[in-house]
């Protein structure tokens, strides 16, 4: 696990228990304009039902902001719908000739043959999820063929309950996480499917149980475990493996397909590493729905081309603070930068 002097200094011994997981970014951006000496206010706003949800604002004595967990007021409403539909996200960036990967959005309406028929037309291995979550939720990666195509439309739309999904070609690569202010990218890292590795003495029950330990120490991951479940347990036996299986000393045992980080994920610092192509497309799809900061998904493949999949406004940005392997990258710091650049 990563060193703590790899962590922003500022951070260590100032996060109160509430402010870990989820609510970092809101606590960390917070944190960075008191510092600087401006007026921090937090309020509730509204939600339904008796919810509410906290929001807060910096004042300098001229101007205002206000802001919801990373995404602060230059981000306006347009533009946040575009990214919570995917099908609009993807519109954008095509017309902006972003490369993103190949596909169609299907509303509720759409029969399984029309969609089955798509898949035809574009090639198997495929992505279905649904055309409005996040986070991995609903996901089925790698379709291999119409079989398998309709398990996951049963799964997705039946099961699930998403009846409006897009199906995508399924690039095969790596995953990473991009933040972009501006003309520049700040912070990137890579999502790394949950894994552990092998000494050579304990079965990979214990390894998970070990390394669940230590993503308890991180501020991002202490709640997000590596849970084991039935979706593990048939990856694991796809691959000749059990829980129960001893790896060799130094084995890397990959646990499941999917990278994200709630899912028991690891994120690797890849700032310094992402070539400069591949940041101008982060930095382009930014710019194409009109985004003064975010965060980009983007998949690399094996021929290191990126392909943007999805735009999230309100980014959480624990990983780049509390990164498994690497630096930590101040993005709070630039965030108040940009809402105000006078400060210090």
């Amino acid at each position: 696990m990563n060193k703590r002097e790899n962590w922003l200094s500022q951070l260590e011994n100032s996060l109160p228990e509430k402010a870990k997981g989820n609510d970092l970014s809101t606590y960390s951006i917070a944190l960075e304009g008191w510092r600087r000496g401006l007026t921090l206010k937090f309020y509730g706003v509204y939600i339904k039902a008796g919810r509410y949800k906290i929001r807060y604002s910096l004042n300098d004595g001229i101007k205002e902001h206000h802001f919801t967990n990373s995404k602060g007021d230059f981000i306006t409403k347009e533009q946040g719908d575009i990214c919570k539909s995917k099908s609009l996200t993807n519109k954008y960036l095509l017309e902006a000739g972003v490369p993103i990967p190949q596909g169609r959005h299907f509303n509720v309406s759409a029969t399984e043959n029309e969609i089955l028929d798509y898949s035809l037309s574009i090639g198997f291995p495929l992505v279905l999820k649904p055309a409005n979550e996040s986070l991995g939720r609903g996901v089925v990666l790698n379709i291999k063929n119409v079989d398998d195509l309709k398990e996951a439309l049963f799964y997705v739309r039946e099961k699930s309950g998403y009846k409006e999904v897009i199906l995508q070609q399924y690039i095969k690569g790596n995953e990473y996480r991009v933040y972009v202010i501006g003309n520049e990218v700040v912070g990137v890292y890579k999502r790394k499917a949950a894994n552990v590795i092998g000494d050579g003495m304990r079965t990979i029950k214990k390894l998970i149980e070990i390394k669940n330990i230590e993503r308890k120490e991180n501020p991002h991951l202490y709640k997000r475990l590596i849970a084991i479940d039935d979706k593990m347990i048939k990856f694991l036996s796809d691959k000749g493996k059990t829980i129960e299986s001893i790896p060799k000393k130094g084995e890397e045992v990959i646990l499941r397909e999917i990278g994200n980080l709630p899912n028991g994920g690891d994120s690797v610092d890849f700032t310094d590493s992402l070539s400069e192509e591949n940041k101008n497309i982060a930095i382009d799809g930014a710019k194409a729905v009109g985004m003064a900061h975010c965060g980009l998904d983007m998949i690399i493949d094996e021929n290191n081309q990126g392909k943007i999949i999805e735009i999230n406004t309100r980014a959480h940005i624990g990983a780049h603070l509390f990164p498994v392997h690497g630096i930590a990258r101040d993005i709070p710091g630039k965030i108040i930068d940009l809402y105000f650049p006078n400060s210090k």
